[in-house]
């Protein structure tokens, strides 16, 4: 349940929830936060989304921020499946491309660079594993950006509050992808040394550690 940052988004139940055993927790954004704060994280839940990741959106995990820029290494399980009109989950027919894209934790309203990081994933019916290293400047996030899904239409009816309605569900109901675990590891040390980075700029001059005044090496 640190998967997503909130307990639903823009577009209601039907775009996003948790759920456990293929059906619909409901979950408040009180109810998260009580079992947040309690540290009261079931295994067996799952993270459904069903909408694409353009504005209205932000869809990042909770807490995590780059702590410095680099590589980062993103390993998680998920299978695509169907939302039925009860709420349901059933495996879907074929597989939902999906991708990450870095970014602040800024909100809906976007402030800075947003741009798809890491490889781009056809998730499959069936739970899989799948792994992928992204690029994060110091204090990004990423957030799951699943691709060719509906997005919720913004609804301003007069003297009444705004809203986002979600499209109404296909028959066979709404694709989209249960996340199950994530893990993030990084930042990611270089595999190589000295990195590339470092031979384009330096090249082959004799770097050793400083005998003297202020800086850490010498030439």
């Amino acid at each position: 349940t640190r998967m997503f940052q909130t307990a639903e988004t823009f577009g209601g139940r039907e775009a996003m929830f948790y759920a456990k055993d293929s059906q619909m927790v409901p979950l408040s954004g009180g109810d998260l936060a009580r079992m947040r704060k309690e540290n009261r994280h079931d295994p067996e839940m799952e993270l459904a989304i069903f909408r694409s990741a353009s504005w209205p959106y932000y869809g990042y995990p909770d807490v995590f921020k780059a702590r410095e820029a680099g590589a980062y290494r993103i390993r998680f399980s998920a299978r695509a499946v169907r939302q039925l009109r009860d709420f349901s989950l059933r495996p879907a027919w074929d597989s939902i491309p999906m991708n990450f894209r870095a970014r602040k934790q800024s909100g809906a309203d976007v402030s800075g660079d947003v741009r798809v990081t890491g490889e781009t994933f056809d998730i499959q019916p069936e739970v899989g594993i799948y792994e992928t290293t992204i690029l994060l400047k110091q204090n990004e996030t990423f957030e799951y950006s699943l691709l060719g899904l509906p997005v919720p239409r913004a609804i301003n009816p007069r003297n009444a509050p705004l809203y986002y309605d979600f499209p109404p569900m296909p028959e066979g109901g709404h694709p989209g992808v249960a996340f199950q675990w994530l893990e993030i590891t990084g930042p990611l040390d270089s595999e190589t040394w000295p990195p590339a980075s470092h031979q384009r700029l330096f090249g082959e001059l004799p770097m050793r550690a400083a005998e003297k005044g202020t800086l850490p090496i010498e030439l």
